[in-house]
Formats: structure tokens, sequence, C-alpha cells
């Protein structure tokens, strides 16, 4: 008699896991397309914009075509371009590890449902 109620209890118990397991998968998965698409948005953010070496690098190619006319000496490529002068700003790089955060924290909690739903 207490081991059939039990079991009953235990099978309740188990039962309730599921769904909630579920519903956890279901939702990480949903938050996590959601978080990636902000990832997506904000990670170009972090990188120096292309456009502007593109500008840079045009403007080099115009003084050196007036300048060969007018015999000027042009500075080079390396003093004009340096890749290593940009900075994310901060609230960009605090953006990023927030959203970096949220979508590994969300993933963990997807292995971890995964793994209770398969025990």
């Amino acid at each position: 008699m207490y081991l059939e109620k039990a079991q009953k209890y235990d099978d309740a118990k188990a039962e309730i896991w599921k769904r909630s397991a579920e519903s956890i998968l279901i939702f990480t998965g949903l938050f996590s397309g959601t978080v990636g698409g902000f990832i997506l948005s904000s990670y170009p953010l972090l990188q120096p914009d292309p456009d502007d070496v593109t500008h840079l690098l045009l403007a080099q190619i115009s003084q050196q075509l007036s300048g060969a006319s007018n015999n000027l000496t042009i500075p080079s490529v390396s003093t004009i371009i340096d890749q290593n002068s940009f900075r994310p700003s901060t609230s960009a790089v605090a953006l990023n590890c927030i959203w970096f955060l949220s979508l590994t924290l969300s993933l963990t909690a997807a292995l971890g449902a995964t793994l209770l739903h398969q025990w």
C-alpha cells in the first residue's frame, strides 16, 4: 500500500519535472534566437567601420594623384590608417557582454533541462 502511493507520488513528480523541462527548452530556444538577433546587430559596434578605412584610402589616393603632379610628399598609409587606434565605446562593450552572458546562461539552462529530461 505504501509502495503504491510512493510510486504514484514519484511518477507524478517525474511528470511535473518532465513538463517543466520541456517548457524550459521551448523558452530557452526562443530566448536564444532572440538574443542571437540582438548580438548580430550589436557585435559590429566592437569593430572599426570598414567604410572609414575605405574613405581614408580613397583620400590618400586622391592626395597622391594630386601630389604627383605637384611633386609633394604624401604621408604613408600606416600614418593615415592606424588599426590599433580604434577603441569601441564602453557602452558597446558592456552591451555585448550582457548579450553574450545572457546567451551563455540561456544555453546552460537548455543543457540542464535536456539533461534533466533524459534523466
